[in-house]
């Protein structure tokens, strides 16, 4: 009878602390459920900043061209032409140069979002059917990482380095 209520203490223990497991598994699922979200909400911005600058970019070659227009018509206002215009054209390289930032920042949000959303992914079949202790998942993520880093470096070689 003692071995028998044992086995019984044993096998609760071993449920409750796969409950206190699966708690910090969801908890841990809904932490990056809510990173994913601020992590789309940050893309949406880059992407309407991206859009803006874009907007602003046509608007400065459209008048970058109607002032080209202008100065063939008018010589005689030519200087104040010519400077105008090289204010135009810095103004179109700083924002040439925002926009590929942004861009870049971009893409580089994608790439977080991706990681995050496989991730997520892995904790989502994990929480399903656990088959991994919880003090291996963060290992388990961590490989994931960089088995997913080592294929995009992979890709990005040339291919005489491979």
């Amino acid at each position: 009878m003692d071995e028998g209520q044992e086995g019984l203490d044993r096998a609760r223990k071993a449920a409750e602390a796969h409950e206190k497991a699966l708690k910090r598994e969801r908890a841990k699922r809904e932490q990056m459920e809510e990173e994913l979200k601020e992590e789309i909400k940050t893309r949406e911005r880059v992407e309407e900043d991206l859009t803006r600058e874009r907007n602003i970019r046509v608007q400065i070659e459209k008048q970058l061209e109607k002032e080209g227009a202008d100065h063939r018509e008018s010589p005689a206002n030519m200087e104040d032409e010519r400077t105008k215009r090289e204010k135009l054209e810095q103004r179109l390289e700083i924002e040439s140069k925002l926009l590929a930032g942004l861009e870049e920042e971009l893409k580089r949000e994608r790439g977080q979002r991706m990681d995050a959303e496989a991730t997520l992914e892995d904790v989502k079949r994990e929480c399903q059917s656990p088959f991994i202790v919880p003090a291996l998942l963060e290992a388990f993520a961590a490989i994931s990482n960089l088995t997913t880093r080592a294929m995009e470096v992979d890709d990005t070689l040339p291919e005489a380095c491979q």
